[in-house]
């Protein structure tokens, strides 16, 4: 026979301890939603709260700051671009005017030289032409008669006329180079002591003339002109002439002549 009655009892006592389970966990779980922080703990957290939105607040300042100083910058540097523009463009006309100042002195100072060239060519136009005549007569007379004509340029580049083709002083050989050179040197002693044009010192010194490649007749020759010159101006020009050759021994008189015997030295 089955007991009906502890059946009842065992499944009220489970139930009535499930029950009492769940009280206790809601009167857990409630207390846990009714616990309230302190106070303090509050305060102290809306203090540090307050204390980031001050910082947060002077980091935003500080960033106004320099945007407001960049944006002074940008229009002080648009200011400064402005004026520096005006400043160049007045520089680059100031700069325009000088040099038309200076483009325009310039035309007038070679205005001025070539006129000057010009009227100093007329004024010496006789005065090379006498020197031409004189050069090409010692040259003739040094024995050069290839030599047709000596032409003076304005710039008194002399220029040398040999069967009709212009040559300058560097083409002739040396020996010519030589007689060129006396003749040269000659004419413009000359033309100071026949027309009194010029202030040459009328001394000249010849270093073993002759040396260089000369045939006989015009080493005569040249002997001659120096023996001529002694002869036509004795006292107005000197003439030193040291050479080994005893065919300059006559072209001065004897008391003026220094003669050393062979292997004897002057110096």
């Amino acid at each position: 026979m089955i007991n009906i009655t502890g059946i009842c009892n065992n499944t009220l006592k489970k139930r009535y301890e499930d029950i009492e389970i769940l009280r206790k966990k809601n009167a857990e779980e409630y207390a846990k939603s009714v616990v309230f922080t302190p106070i303090e703990t509050d305060s102290r957290r809306l203090s540090e709260i307050q204390t980031e939105i001050e910082s947060i607040g002077k980091q935003r300042s500080k960033f106004t700051d320099l945007l407001n100083k960049k944006d002074n910058f940008i229009k002080e540097e648009a200011v400064l671009l402005f004026q520096l523009n005006e400043i160049a463009k007045q520089e680059s006309q100031i700069d325009s005017n000088e040099m038309a100042n200076l483009n325009l002195k310039r035309d007038v100072l070679d205005y001025a030289l070539k006129g000057l060239e010009k009227k100093r060519v007329q004024l010496n136009k006789d005065i090379l032409s006498k020197l031409q005549e004189l050069i090409i007569n010692e040259v003739h007379a040094f024995g050069l008669l290839s030599i047709d004509n000596i032409e003076i340029s304005d710039k008194y580049e002399l220029i040398f006329l040999q069967h009709g083709i212009a040559v300058s002083f560097t083409d002739l050989t040396e020996g010519e180079k030589l007689r060129v050179k006396l003749a040269f040197y000659l004419s413009l002693i000359q033309l100071d002591i026949e027309h009194n044009l010029g202030r040459h010192p009328r001394f000249l010194i010849f270093d073993s003339p002759g040396s260089e490649e000369m045939v006989p007749k015009h080493l005569q020759g040249l002997s001659d002109i120096f023996k001529s010159i002694n002869d036509r101006f004795k006292d107005k020009l000197q003439i030193f002439v040291g050479s080994a050759l005893r065919d300059f021994s006559h072209i001065t008189d004897n008391e003026k002549t220094f003669i050393k015997e062979e292997d004897h030295f002057v110096f």
